[in-house]
């Protein structure tokens, strides 16, 4: 039934691919079999412990592993599934974007002994101007996927400077510093909590995060995302 009914919805409103624009079928969900498969990704999650994105982090925080969906070039093809996630107000694409990276670090037991996932929260402003928050719509997508509970209380960004978009990598560290605010140490203490973020390049906000986290103590840490800016 349900089948027959995405039929009929595609018949009267075709669905697009985010990526290339062709129409969907009855089958595909976001982005269509060609694009997908064609996507940029880090395979990361094959070796969570020691890839790209985990070495980012050695020597910052007890980092367990790490794994990010597909490697992110600004203006690139893929790179305008996220942008439309941020500015457009495309948040199902972050549910789903979400439940495809669950999907494949499932298989590869990426998730084993995690507890908890926290997204890496944005300011109240920016929250009200985009209407939620990117990296909760990727959590949201992940626990759907995986049943780990998400946690959007313990961690709360007290101020924002400004975006890190168009920052280097020095002025992404100063601009994060103590821009978090642990509120409910007892929901980490002794956890190994997942942080999400929509896009990492520098790791610059993880960190931040992490480091504040850490205040709750014997706190673990594995990272995702959707995006990784290779450097």
């Amino acid at each position: 039934m349900a089948h027959i009914l995405r039929s009929i919805l595609d018949l009267l409103s075709p669905r697009a691919c985010h990526i290339c624009g062709k129409r969907l079928a009855v089958t595909e969900e976001e982005i269509c079999g060609v694009c997908n498969w064609h996507l940029p990704r880090t395979h990361f999650v094959e070796n969570g412990e020691d890839n790209e994105l985990a070495r980012l982090f050695w020597g910052r925080f007890p980092i367990e592993k790490a794994a990010s969906l597909f490697f992110y070039k600004p203006h690139d093809e893929p790179s305008q599934m996220i942008y439309d996630l941020k500015y457009h107000g495309k948040e199902h694409l972050g549910v789903w974007l979400g439940s495809l990276l669950a999907k494949e670090g499932k298989e590869h037991g990426f998730f084993k002994d995690i507890d908890a996932i926290i997204p890496v929260p944005i300011s109240f402003g920016r929250k009200w101007k985009r209407g939620y928050n990117q990296s909760e719509k990727i959590a949201r997508g992940i626990h759907e996927v995986t049943g780990i509970p998400v946690n959007t209380k313990a961690l709360k960004r007290i101020h924002f400077s400004q975006s890190q978009t168009h920052l280097s990598a020095s002025e992404r560290i100063e601009n994060v510093e103590d821009a978090f605010c642990l509120k409910h140490p007892e929901d980490v203490a002794g956890k190994h909590v997942l942080l999400i973020d929509d896009i990492i390049t520098t790791g610059a906000t993880i960190s931040s995060c992490a480091k504040e986290l850490q205040k709750a103590g014997d706190v673990k840490f594995s990272v995702m995302s959707i995006g990784f800016t290779k450097g």
